[in-house]
C-alpha cells in the first residue's frame, strides 16, 4: 500500500523560511547553559515547523485497490414490471463477477430510499426486501444514501438502475456534489416506450364565481395515438356530461361551454376519459373546485330522517325563509371524502348516534371546524351528546359543552356487562378486545361495567373484571388486552354471572351485551324471566353464525329482555354497534320534563330576543358548559340549553333540547322561531372573505402552489396584507403556510404533495383585526405523478453520467 501526501495549501510552506530566524536568535542566547540553548531551539523549531504544517494542511492518503459499489436501484411506479427484473438480474451478475475482496450494497428507491443491504463482500442477494414510498421517483435520494452506505476506506462507485423520470429532488445537484468527491455514477436506462396511452393533463376553470354565473370548462387530455374515447365530467360525483369523442395524438382541447352551478358551495369537477387505445387507466382523470359565492348552504344530518322524515320540515322551510340553503341527509350519507364537506358553511348534527359516524368521519369534521373553519351545530335527541355515546370523541372535542356532568349534579349511573364469546371469524379474538374497549370509552367514570368470557385457563366462564366503577378505565383497557376469549358451550353460566351482579347494582339503568357467534346452548326461560323481571335488558350481537337455529336464539334473547338483536355480517361495524349498546345506559342524561328556558346573558345568538319570551321546551340532554364558552340559555335546573364558542379558525353551538315536535312543539309555533335558528347558524356559518380576491391552486414539481390575487372594488392591487392558512392534507395531516408577496397584490406559498388525494387549503388574513372570514379552495392529486410518463428520460441519465465522469450502459458493474 501507498502512503502518498498532498499539500493544499502550498504556498503556506514559504513559511519555513523564518526558520532561520529562530536560529539566528538561538545564536544570541548567549546567558542560558548549553543543555537550555539547544533546547530552546529544538522546541522553538518544531513548534513553528508544526504552524507551518497545519496552515499549509499536509493531507496524507492512502491508496488501495479495493473497490465498494453501490447499486442504486429506481423501483418506482413508473418503471415497468420487466425492466425492473432486468436491474435485478444485472445487479446478480454484476455481483457474481465482483472480485473476492470487493464489497458490494444494495439501495433501493422511490419517493423516498432505503439501504437493502449494506455493502459486504461476498454478498448473495436475489431481490430488494424493504419497504418504501414507490409513488414519486427521487433519484437524488437514491444517490445520496447510496454515497451514505459506502466504506471508508475502499475505492467507490455507484451504479444506478433507472428510467430517469425524476418528480422530486434535483439528482443534477448531487450527481455534482459526487464529482466533487470523485465518485463516478455509472448509468444503467431501464428504457421503454408506450405505444399507446392517453391521459388527462389539467382542466381550466374560473375557482370563484357568483351564484347562477354559468362557467365553461376546458379539458385537456393528451394522446400518443389517435384514437376513439368518452368524455365524462362529473360534478360533486354526479355524472352531467358524457360525450364522444375522436382523440388525435398529441395534446387535444375540450370545451364544455355554459356549466350552471346554480347553489352557493364549492364545487367539485371531475373529468375522466375513457380512450379505446390506452395502456394505464390510473392516469385518465383530472379534478378541480369551483367556489359558487352567495347564500350560507347547510348541511343538516338527522339521525331520524329515514324513521321520521317530517320531524324537520318546519325547521327547514323556516331556514330557507331565512335565505338559507339546507341539504337533508341520513347519517349513512354523511361524505367521507372532505373535500365533499367544502360544499357546506355549517354542519349541524340533530338526534345522530355517535355510532353512527365513523371514527374517520369524525375526526373529519373536528378538522374541517377546527382548521378550515366550517361551523358545528349539534342539536339534542335521545341519540346527541352524553346520550349518544359522544363522550371522549372529536366531535365532542370540538363541542362548546362536554358530556361528563361535573360541578353539584348527582347522576344516576349506568350498569353494563360485555360477554364475549370467540367468534370464528379472521382475526376474532383481536377484535373481541377492541369492541370491549370502545365500550369503555362510551361510559362515565361513575359508570359500572363489568367484563365475562369464557376460559379454560379458569375452567369456564370467568370475570375479566367484575361489575365495578369505570374510574379512569386504564385498569380495565389492560385487563381487556390480556383476555383470551374461548368457545363458550352455554349461554347461561355467563348471563347468570352477569344477572347475579346487575341485580345487586343499585344503577337505575341495568344493560348487558353479548357477542358470539350464537352456537353456544341456549338459556332457559326462567333466566331470561328474571332479566325481564329485574329490568335489566340485553342486546344480542351475531358474527360469523353457522346457519341453524343460532339467530333465533339470540333473536329471543334479545326480545325477550327488551334488548336489540343485530345480525351482523360486517365485522367492522361491530365496535361502533358497541358503543351504540353502551351508550344505552347513558339514557339516564335525557330529562323530560316541561320547562322554561331562562337567559343569563346576552350574546350575539340571543340579541333582540326578550329574555321573557322563549317558550317552554319538553326536554334535553343534560351536559356541562366547558371552560371558555359562553352560555346564554340555562334550563330550569341551570344546566347548559345553548352554548357556543370559537373553536380554532371555527365556531361550534350546542343546543341541549331539539328544534322537533318531540320537545319543542312550543317553540315551532313561536313566531321567532325561524329568527333564532338563522341568526345562530349565521353566526356559527363560515365566512368567506369579502372582496375582489382570485385564489388558486396547481401543482408543479412535486409541490402544491397557491397563488391570491387580490384587488379592491376599484381593481386596485392590494399589497402589504398577511395571508396565513393551513392546508388539510388526504391522510388527515395538517400543514402551516404563510403566503409571500411576489408582486402587486399577487400573494403565493408552497407546500409539499405527499400523497395523492384532496387537499384542503383555508387562508385568512392576519392583518385585518375581526371576522373577516376565510378563502377556502382545495387541490386535488388525483394520481401519482408516476403515470404521467409514457417513456424512459435518458438525456437525464446521460448528463448524471457525464457529470460524475461515469459510464453509460456499462456492460458490467465490476
Amino acid at each position: 500500500m501507498n502512503v502518498p501526501f498532498q499539500v493544499v495549501h502550498p504556498y503556506a510552506l514559504l513559511l519555513l523560511l523564518i526558520l532561520p530566524f529562530f536560529v539566528w536568535r538561538w545564536s544570541r542566547l548567549r546567558d542560558l547553559g548549553p543543555f537550555r540553548r539547544w533546547m530552546a531551539l529544538i522546541l522553538r523549531l518544531v513548534v513553528a515547523l508544526f504552524l507551518i504544517l497545519s496552515i499549509a494542511r499536509i493531507q496524507f492518503q492512502s491508496t488501495t485497490d479495493l473497490l465498494s459499489v453501490i447499486f442504486a436501484l429506481d423501483l418506482s411506479e413508473s418503471v415497468p414490471a420487466p425492466q425492473k427484473e432486468q436491474a435485478f438480474n444485472s445487479v446478480r451478475d454484476s455481483i457474481d463477477e465482483m472480485g473476492r475482496r470487493d464489497m458490494a450494497g444494495i439501495v433501493v428507491f422511490g419517493k423516498d430510499a432505503v439501504l437493502d443491504t449494506p455493502a459486504q463482500p461476498f454478498l448473495e442477494w436475489d431481490r430488494p426486501s424493504s419497504l418504501f414510498r414507490d409513488d414519486a421517483t427521487n433519484l437524488a435520494a437514491g444517490l445520496r444514501l447510496g454515497l451514505a452506505a459506502f466504506p471508508v476506506e475502499s475505492q467507490k462507485r455507484i451504479v444506478l438502475f433507472s428510467d430517469g423520470n425524476e418528480n422530486r429532488g434535483t439528482v443534477l445537484e448531487e450527481a455534482r456534489r459526487l464529482a466533487g468527491m470523485g465518485i463516478p455514477v455509472d448509468v444503467v436506462p431501464l428504457e421503454y416506450q408506450t405505444e399507446e396511452e392517453v391521459y388527462v393533463e389539467k382542466i381550466v376553470y374560473p375557482n370563484r364565481v357568483n351564484e347562477e354565473e354559468p362557467i365553461d370548462v376546458e379539458l385537456y387530455v393528451n394522446s400518443r395515438v389517435d384514437t376513439p374515447a368518452h368524455l365524462r365530467l362529473f360534478v360533486q360525483d354526479e355524472l352531467i356530461r358524457d360525450q364522444p369523442v375522436e382523440l388525435k395524438a398529441g395534446k387535444n382541447k375540450f370545451t364544455v361551454p355554459s356549466l350552471e352551478l346554480p347553489v352557493t358551495k364549492l364545487y367539485k369537477l371531475e373529468v375522466r376519459v375513457e380512450a379505446e387505445a390506452d395502456t394505464s387507466i390510473e392516469n385518465n382523470r383530472a379534478t378541480g373546485f369551483v367556489s359558487v359565492t352567495g347564500k350560507p348552504n347547510i348541511l343538516l344530518v338527522e339521525g331520524d330522517y329515514d324513521t321520521n322524515p317530517n320531524a324537520a320540515e318546519e325547521f327547514v322551510a323556516q331556514i330557507q325563509s331565512e335565505g338559507i340553503d339546507v341539504q337533508r341527509i341520513a347519517p349513512d350519507q354523511v361524505p367521507i371524502d372532505q373535500s365533499l364537506f367544502l360544499s357546506y358553511d355549517a354542519i349541524i348534527l340533530s338526534n345522530v348516534n355517535a355510532a353512527d359516524l365513523s371514527e374517520d368521519q369524525m375526526n373529519m369534521i373536528e378538522r374541517l371546524v377546527h382548521d378550515i373553519g366550517i361551523g358545528l351545530v349539534m342539536v339534542g335527541g335521545e341519540e346527541s351528546f352524553g346520550a349518544g355515546g359522544y363522550r371522549g370523541t372529536p366531535i365532542e372535542k370540538a363541542l362548546p359543552v362536554s358530556t361528563e356532568i361535573r360541578e353539584k349534579k348527582i347522576i344516576p349511573s349506568g350498569a353494563l356487562v360485555v360477554v364475549l364469546h370467540t367468534c370464528e371469524i379472521p382475526n376474532g379474538n383481536n377484535l373481541m378486545r377492541q369492541v370491549a374497549i370502545e365500550s369503555i370509552r362510551v361510559l362515565d367514570p361513575h359508570d359500572e361495567v363489568g367484563m365475562l368470557d369464557y376460559d379454560y385457563r379458569y375452567n369456564g366462564v370467568h370475570w375479566i373484571f367484575d361489575l365495578e366503577k369505570k374510574g379512569d378505565g386504564r385498569r380495565q383497557v389492560a385487563l381487556i388486552k390480556r383476555a383470551s376469549p374461548g368457545d363458550m358451550p352455554d349461554f347461561g353460566s355467563a348471563m347468570k354471572l352477569g344477572f347475579n351482579s346487575l341485580k345487586l347494582s343499585t344503577s337505575n339503568l341495568r344493560h348487558m351485551v353479548i357477542l358470539s357467534d350464537g352456537d353456544p346452548q341456549p338459556p332457559s326461560r326462567n333466566l331470561l324471566a328474571d332479566f325481564k323481571d329485574n329490568g335489566i335488558t340485553v342486546s344480542t350481537v351475531l358474527i360469523g353464525g353457522h346457519g341453524g337455529n343460532f339467530l333465533q336464539v339470540m333473536n329471543e334473547i334479545a326480545k325477550t329482555t327488551g334488548g336489540r338483536f343485530y345480525d351482523v355480517k360486517n365485522a367492522n361495524k361491530i365496535p361502533r354497534i358497541f358503543a351504540r349498546e353502551a351508550a344505552t345506559i347513558k339514557r339516564n342524561l335525557i330529562v323530560e320534563e316541561a320547562f322554561q328556558p331562562i337567559q343569563v346573558a346576552d350574546t350575539e345568538l340571543t340579541e333582540s330576543f326578550d329574555p321573557s319570551g322563549y317558550p317552554a321546551l319538553l326536554g334535553y340532554v343534560l351536559t356541562s358548559s366547558k371552560a371558555g364558552a359562553e352560555t346564554p340559555l340555562l334550563t330550569h335546573q341551570e344546566d347548559p340549553l345553548l352554548a357556543h364558542w370559537r373553536y380554532g379558525l371555527g365556531k361550534s353551538v350546542a343546543f341541549t333540547s331539539d328544534f322537533k315536535p318531540k320537545w319543542a312543539p312550543n317553540w315551532i309555533e313561536w313566531n321567532g322561531y325561524g329568527q333564532f335558528w338563522a341568526q345562530a347558524i349565521r353566526w356559527v356559518a363560515r365566512k368567506e372573505m369579502s372582496g375582489n380576491y382570485q385564489v388558486s391552486t396547481y401543482q408543479e414539481e412535486g409541490k402544491g402552489r397557491i397563488v391570491v390575487d387580490a384587488f379592491n372594488d376599484d381593481n386596485e392591487a392590494l399589497n402589504y396584507l398577511t395571508f396565513n392558512g393551513k392546508v388539510l392534507t388526504p391522510d388527515q395531516g395538517t400543514i402551516p403556510v404563510r403566503l409571500v408577496q411576489t408582486d402587486l397584490g399577487r400573494y403565493e406559498a408552497e407546500f409539499d404533495l405527499d400523497t395523492e388525494g384532496t387537499y384542503l387549503v383555508n387562508l385568512f388574513d392576519e392583518s385585518d383585526e375581526g371576522d373577516s372570514g376565510t378563502l377556502t379552495t382545495a387541490l386535488s392529486v388525483p394520481y401519482s405523478p408516476e403515470y404521467m410518463n409514457d417513456r424512459s428520460n435518458t438525456r437525464l441519465l446521460k448528463q448524471i453520467a457525464e457529470v460524475t465522469q461515469g459510464r453509460y450502459e456499462p456492460a458490467s458493474a465490476s
